[in-house]
């Protein structure tokens, strides 16, 4: 597996010229089909926002607040796909002859699971206008039979989405002057412009 991304840089936006982002995630899929949202996917988001210093405050949609329809925001949306593979026939062929040799063939034929995860990440700017943003990357997990432990699985997994994550950063980074509070004005009527209001929750304040 390759090793994690480097660190992202910063964006240097003074405090006054940054504005606040509203987090929802709209869709999880693995191998085609829905998966509900889960806290662990839902920190990763948040802290990749909030490393990147380019918003004053980001709220997540767990519990309802007043809404940002009257002051400078961004909406972001992110969706991911899974996929998994654990070979399944060819775990279940290894595992024949691991059995017939009385486990001796153990450590001669190690079992495989892949991951990969595909993000997209989309923000909607106070005046309507949108960027979006795209990553993936994949990884694989060797191990013998009976040494599939959830752990390492999850693991696997968090290293797989930190990437996507960090690549998304660093696109996002790029476009930091697009989200200065000074980059376009609020418009008179933003309910025309199709921003939508996504309930939110306590905010978490980049530090200076």
């Amino acid at each position: 597996m390759a090793p994690p991304a480097a660190p992202t840089t910063i964006a240097l936006i003074p405090a006054e010229a940054r504005v606040p982002a509203v987090l929802h995630i709209i869709s999880i899929e693995q191998n085609g089909a829905p998966l509900n949202p889960n806290a662990d996917l839902d920190r990763r988001l948040v802290s990749a926002l909030y490393d990147t210093g380019v918003f004053s405050q980001l709220f997540f949609p767990a519990h309802a607040q007043p809404p940002l329809s009257d002051r400078k925001h961004v909406v972001a949306r992110l969706s991911l796909r899974q996929t998994v593979d654990s070979h399944a026939g060819e775990a279940a062929f290894k595992g024949f002859l691991i059995g017939a040799s009385m486990f001796l063939a153990t450590p001669l034929l190690p079992l495989q699971y892949d991951y990969e995860a595909q993000m997209t990440l989309d923000l909607q700017r106070w005046d309507g206008h949108t960027r979006q943003y795209t990553a993936s990357s994949k990884g694989s997990a060797y191990y013998h039979l009976f040494g599939a432990t959830p752990l390492a699985i999850e693991e696997l997994k968090g290293q797989v989405t930190e990437r996507c994550l960090t690549a998304l950063k660093d696109q996002l980074l790029q476009d930091a002057r697009f989200y200065r509070a000074d980059a376009a004005p609020l418009p008179l009527n933003p309910a025309n412009v199709g921003v939508v209001d996504i309930p939110v929750a306590a905010a978490h304040q980049p530090a200076e």
